[in-house]
Formats: C-alpha cells, structure tokens, sequence
C-alpha cells in the first residue's frame, strides 16, 4: 500500500475533526462571551495544570501586561483563580475554578458527542476495524515520541 496515501486520509480525517471542533469552540466561546485567547488558556489550564502568569504570556507570545488584562476577564467570569505562588509572594498562579473546568468539559463533551455520532453510522464490525486500526497509530505516535525525547536528551548532554 502506497504509504503517502494513508497519510492523505489522516490529514483528512484529522482537518474534519479539527474544523468541527473549531467551529465547535468558537461558537461556545461566543456564547459565553470568550475570546479565543481566554478559552485557549481555559484548555491549557485544563490540560496542564496550574500555571505562573508569566508562563501563559510566554506560550501565547504576549506581553505581561496584555495576559494579565486577559485572566483579569477569566477571573471576573469566575472561571479562574489568580493565587500567590507559594515560593514567590510577587508572583501569581492561575488555575480553573470548578466552573471553568466545567466549561472545558462541556465543550469536550461536544466533540465527544459529534464522534460518538459519526461511531453509530458504523457497524460493529466497522466500528472494530477503527479501533484497532486507532489504537496501533496511538501506540506508533508513543513509540516515534518516546524515540525523539531520547534523541533530544541525547543531544543536550
């Protein structure tokens, strides 16, 4: 089988999910009268946990003073909670309050939700054929990833 072909078909697979959950997330930010700087903070929280401010700026390549006016609207919407950092009384630590990890479960859900129909338009059989076919792309990704941290911290000695 021409390899570059199963390549075409992920790319494709993996632009329609994209676009879904694109529009997906901007439509619920607009709801919820987010901009996409705040929900995409919102899911890195969610992802990786509580962050220092300067952290966040840095990840999304904006100034201090712009990232502070950004969670400065989260915190007002009670969806984030801006804390002294314990070794560091000047510095601040930003983490999901309860209703802002349920806004980012929700908007998960959503994406779960248009999968989960897509998965009913399959058989049984079909739908095993996926799993499988899934589950061995995950274990390559962990392999190829294991492999390249290996690399890198090789390189670094």
């Amino acid at each position: 089988m021409n390899k570059e072909i199963l390549v075409d078909l992920l790319v494709e697979m993996l632009n329609k999910f994209r676009g879904y959950s694109m529009r997906n997330n901007i439509t619920f930010a607009r709801r919820n009268n987010l901009s996409m700087s705040q929900m995409g903070t919102l899911f890195r929280l969610h992802r990786q946990g509580p962050s220092g401010v300067s952290q966040i700026g840095c990840e999304m390549a904006i100034s201090s003073a712009a990232v502070s006016q950004m969670l400065e609207k989260l915190v007002q919407q009670g969806l984030v909670l801006r804390s002294e950092a314990p070794t560091d009384r000047r510095a601040k630590v930003i983490d999901l309050t309860p209703e802002g990890r349920q806004m980012v479960d929700e908007v998960h859900g959503a994406v779960r939700q248009s999968i989960l129909n897509v998965m009913d338009e399959m058989s049984d059989d079909e739908a095993q054929k996926v799993y499988e076919v899934l589950k061995l792309i995950i274990e390559k990704v962990d392999q190829s990833e294991r492999k390249e941290q290996t690399q890198e911290e090789t390189r670094e000695f």
